[in-house]
């Protein structure tokens, strides 16, 4: 017979488990039927249902773009984050958010909006985030920086970066790693730019 053990540490992250649980809070406390969330809260199928019939309905950028007038409705930023631009959009379309980014990831995206600041205050630099290209967090992390951020996976999309003049290696130059991006990959990623520059 087949054993399965579950690690005791296994389950959502902190952040996730947050938002789910001002999500809940805000469907129980305040009666409401509904709350959107802006991307899906957490990746399990069985957890969004058992939300989904407390009232939550899932949202994408798209939906959100065609909206016209939120009328006041809630709409939750979940535990990855979103670029200012969203914050902007949801307020003008007449949201009230319910801003559930992971205090983690927040911290980052500060990091990150102050380094681009100053690099555009002295005119000249570069921001590499080692990051899943098109992943919400990683998204929000550029969005710090209107977009100037330069997204990287690994070691070689790093050197095509520089052999392609994306990554120049003679300017200043800060480096980044979204929050669930393994450590040692990011160090030899960091190594690997640190000998390209001499």
């Amino acid at each position: 017979m087949l054993k399965v053990d579950i690690d005791s540490n296994s389950g959502f992250c902190a952040g996730v488990i947050r938002a789910i649980g001002k999500a809940e809070e805000f469907l129980s406390e305040n009666n409401a039927d509904k709350l959107y969330s802006l991307g899906a809260i957490v990746h399990n199928d069985a957890e969004l249902n058992r939300l989904v019939n407390k009232g939550l309905v899932t949202i994408d950028k798209e939906d959100l773009q065609e909206m016209v007038d939120a009328n006041g409705e809630h709409l939750l930023i979940r535990a990855h984050g979103e670029p200012p631009s969203t914050y902007v959009l949801a307020e003008e379309l007449g949201f009230q958010i319910i801003d559930c980014t992971c205090p983690v990831v927040l911290r980052l995206q500060q990091d990150i909006r102050k380094a681009h600041q100053r690099q555009v205050e002295n005119r000249q630099g570069q921001i590499i985030i080692f990051g899943k290209p098109g992943h919400a967090e990683v998204l929000g992390l550029v969005g710090q920086t209107d977009g100037a951020a330069i997204v990287i996976e690994n070691i070689s999309m790093l050197e095509d970066a520089v052999n392609n003049g994306n990554i120049k290696l003679d300017i200043p130059t800060e480096i980044f790693s979204q929050t669930t991006k393994s450590p040692s990959e990011y160090s030899s990623v960091c190594i690997r730019l640190e000998e390209m520059m001499g």
